[in-house]
């Protein structure tokens, strides 16, 4: 079995994107991205880049840069709700790569995570409504025969609004040679729902590990767990 780490977020690729334009705005297709918001109808391009009506949100627009390394959710109060980085991969996918940031309506920022082509890897930190650190932690690529998993290891804390710890612990990371994959198909005809194939599988998840603690509001540790 072929299990490979990857613990930090992976570099930059540069990858030449082209495009075929012609002199009409419209011709311009709507990028093949895996977000939730590729964007509907192209309504601007400049030097900069390309803006798309919102395909999901009223009012909000999806602007992609000129060179498509680049995608942003502009709400529509021209605030960035979404901004991260792309690359091409394949012929005509281009994947999350690089960093990633999520702001709330305030602008102030929610998440920042990071991805390698595609899969989410290296530091993870989420905050409050106040601009205060929520959470951290790192991810890892785990890549088993199974395909590639991204999940939680090392160190792990959380903390409460006023910035005192709330939690802090350990993850490592468990590869389940034995883990049973289990397909179900539904019969709408008679409303019934049967197991169709199980077959055993590879799979890699994060386990909490040493001591765990957990702290009140004040900074006072009130838990302590053992893993």
């Amino acid at each position: 079995m072929n299990i490979k780490f990857n613990a930090v977020f992976c570099l930059s690729v540069v990858v030449s994107v082209i495009f075929s334009l012609t002199v009409k705005a419209q011709s311009v297709p709507i990028p093949n991205i895996d977000v939730a918001n590729r964007g509907k109808t192209l309504i601007k391009q400049n030097a900069r880049g390309y803006y798309f009506s919102s395909a999901t949100t009223l009012g909000d627009t999806v602007f992609y840069c000129k060179d498509m390394s680049c995608y942003k959710l502009i709400d529509s109060n021209g605030r960035v709700r979404l901004d991260g980085e792309i690359t091409r991969s394949g012929t005509d996918q281009l994947v999350k790569n690089g960093k990633w940031t999520e702001f709330y309506a305030t602008g102030i920022p929610q998440s920042v995570t990071y991805y390698c082509l595609g899969t989410q890897s290296g530091p993870v930190q989420t905050y409050h409504t106040n601009s205060v650190l929520s959470a951290r932690y790192n991810l890892a690529i785990v890549q088993t025969s199974n395909g590639e998993h991204s999940v939680k290891a090392g160190l792990y804390q959380e903390f409460y609004e006023n910035g005192q710890k709330k939690v802090e612990g350990f993850y490592v990371i468990k590869v389940d040679k034995n883990a049973t994959d289990s397909v179900y198909v539904h019969d709408a005809a008679k409303g019934t729902t049967n197991l169709k194939i199980e077959k055993n599988t590879i799979q890699a998840k994060s386990e909490k590990t040493g001591k765990w603690f957990e702290y009140d509001v004040a900074g006072k540790m009130i838990k302590e767990e053992e893993h």
